[in-house]
């Protein structure tokens, strides 16, 4: 295993002890870092985002040509690291520790090492790994962020306030499909660098406070769970597709959730992030759009055409779907056979 050592904490001497050791250079435009991986050693880029309050970036798309492990082991208190598995995966471990923790695509951790304790991140030859890691150096935050940890959770609170690292700290788990989405924007901005500087330093923001709430989110029990993980919208379209070919005998959404392995305030979140509405509403917004198809295209009765979608009630389906269209069925197919008696 090929092993490269950065024994500094700014991100300009991190980039700087990278590139001896990869014997390179790196480029500084702005507090933006990069170095290029030399051909010797794989391929892709490191680059480091500095935003001067405590707070940074190190965005990693590599493909190493061998095993590669990255040490971090600087003789001071290290920052507070929010990483996110991306793509590929990879190993982390604390120094003078032998516990490994693989992060798989899709995952992130969330990491504090102890007392002046090092930081190691190990690859897999071969295999391109993105990952983004947010740092922050606790006692810089703090200094402007104080009274906002103060009235943070207790546990958060205790974490951003352990000042000299005198607890290690390790929290495992999968981002959610909103953390996925703000990186797709990151990775898609074009601009000058003071544009993309600004973009990306509240956008890092924006990762922390959905990241504090799937960390929260996290320690509730299965059932009360609601953050939709990137890895469940898989399942959300399953459970729209069971819907749309079953809407004459849709059960309910107890047995929808069971069906399809996710817990009922993760398939409602899953619709709201999704389709933009509930289950229920997009049940409704399914059985409408097939009985206007069947009003416009068949000569079924209205009260077949509400059984086949589903609705049990005449009445109640005439209610709904003149709310929605402002016509009746009746009006609906009148004017359809109208139009086409012109021709």
């Amino acid at each position: 295993m090929k092993t490269i050592v950065s024994r500094s904490i700014p991100f300009k001497d991190v980039m700087s002890d990278l590139s001896k050791e990869m014997e390179t250079t790196f480029s500084n435009t702005c507090e933006e870092y990069c170095l290029k991986i030399p051909p010797h050693i794989g391929k892709g880029q490191i680059r480091g985002i500095n935003f001067g309050e405590g707070i940074g970036m190190l965005l990693y798309d590599c493909t190493f040509n061998v095993d590669t492990e990255i040490k971090f082991i600087v003789n001071k208190v290290h920052p507070l690291k929010f990483i996110y598995c991306e793509e590929g995966q990879f190993v982390q471990l604390f120094e003078k520790s032998d516990e490994e923790h693989q992060v798989d695509e899709l995952q992130n951790i969330i990491v504090a090492s102890p007392q002046h304790n090092g930081h190691i991140l190990r690859f897999r030859a071969g295999v391109r790994t993105k990952i983004n890691n947010i740092e922050i150096d606790r006692k810089k935050f703090y200094e402007t962020m104080a009274c906002e940890i103060n009235n943070a959770q207790p546990d958060i609170k205790a974490l951003l306030e352990d000042l000299n690292a005198e607890q290690a700290f390790f929290f495992q788990g999968s981002y959610s499909l909103k953390t996925a989405d703000v990186f797709n924007e990151m990775n898609d901005f074009v601009g000058q660098p003071f544009e993309k500087n600004i973009f990306i330093h509240s956008k890092t923001y924006e990762i922390l406070n959905i990241q504090l709430m799937e960390y929260h989110d996290a320690q509730l029990d299965g059932g009360q769970q609601s953050v939709l993980l990137k890895r469940e919208v898989d399942s959300i379209y399953k459970a729209s597709k069971i819907i749309d070919e079953n809407l004459a005998s849709m059960g309910t959404i107890q047995e929808l959730a069971r069906e399809v392995g996710l817990n009922v305030n993760k398939l409602q979140a899953g619709f709201k992030s999704i389709f933009n509405t509930t289950v229920n509403g997009y049940i409704q917004d399914r059985r409408l759009l097939e009985a206007s198809s069947l009003i416009k295209n068949t000569d079924l009765s209205f009260s077949e055409i509400a059984y086949k979608v589903g609705i049990s009630s005449k009445s109640y389906f005439s209610k709904i779907f003149r709310d929605r269209y402002g016509k009746t069925p009746s009006e609906i197919r009148a004017r359809m056979r109208g139009q086409s008696s012109k021709f």
